[in-house]
């Protein structure tokens, strides 16, 4: 995958959302396991940053996706976060093709 893409399909998930008004995390997500799923999917780069113009919350997403893919537990604080970034943690997943 190249960046173009990755940028196309965040935009084309963001826009299948965008009329919905303020999405809720179970309208991206059926369940918290979906949601850690999709967190043990994303690619974490060395740089820790994500591509320009895919999604936003990078940081803690990628903290949280670190925490899960050792085998860590996230707290429910962190859950609480995890379901606020739901739409953009499933952008991050849609794109972990994308090595950069």
């Amino acid at each position: 995958m190249k960046l173009h893409e990755a940028q196309m399909t965040c935009n084309r998930i963001e826009s299948d959302y965008f009329f919905k008004g303020r999405v809720k995390w179970t309208d991206v997500f059926e369940n918290e396991d979906q949601l850690i799923q999709a967190l043990k999917s994303i690619y974490i780069p060395k740089s820790r940053t994500a591509p320009l113009y895919t999604f936003k919350g990078y940081a803690y997403i990628y903290s949280f996706a670190y925490y899960v893919q050792k085998g860590w537990t996230l707290s429910a604080k962190q859950i609480t976060q995890c379901k606020r970034l739901a739409l953009e943690i499933k952008k991050a997943a849609a794109i972990a093709d994308y090595k950069f």
